[in-house]
């Protein structure tokens, strides 16, 4: 049994079985069925398996904030490093995200799609996923539905450094 807070319902319990260890695993869960709680619950399941030690997500603008409230409500994980990208942050946030990277035992990371398209986005993106063994969520993966748009090709690119994806 995982370390949670809130008890999974049948069907987001039986999505954690048939997905949790797989490597690639699509949540085709109509909306307001949490698959965010499947998607947290697979990551503490991953941490204590000794498989990854990040959960990054890629989510819309303003919802990716939202997943880190999701992750505390659910998640009882302590000592979780928790960070959501801000495309204006100085160079305080930017050293903090830093030394999590490096440093803390457990990093929840969020960015959002818009920031895909920016070299500093692509480039921090790249420097989590490059450093920790992660689990990449795609958050409204139906924005990147264009093959050939810029957001697709790099978040396709950059989820082959990723250990597991969903």
């Amino acid at each position: 049994m995982i370390s949670s807070k809130t008890q999974p319902y049948r069907h987001q319990a039986e999505a954690l079985r048939r997905s949790a260890h797989r490597p690639a695993f699509a949540l085709l869960m109509e909306m307001r069925t949490g698959k965010t709680k499947v998607a947290v619950d697979t990551a503490v399941s991953l941490w204590e398996a000794g498989q990854v030690d990040a959960l990054v997500v890629v989510a819309p603008l303003g919802v990716h904030r939202t997943w880190l409230l999701e992750w505390e409500k659910h998640a009882a994980l302590e000592g979780a490093a928790l960070h959501a990208w801000d495309g204006g942050h100085g160079k305080r946030a930017a050293e903090a995200l830093r030394r999590a990277v490096a440093h803390a035992p457990f990093l929840v990371f969020t960015i959002n799609w818009d920031a895909l398209i920016t070299a500093r986005g692509q480039a921090t993106l790249r420097e989590v996923l490059g450093a920790r063994r992660a689990l990449l969520v795609a958050d409204e993966a139906h924005r990147m539905k264009t093959p050939s748009a810029k957001r697709s090709r790099v978040m396709l690119q950059l989820a082959r450094l990723a250990r597991y994806r969903r």
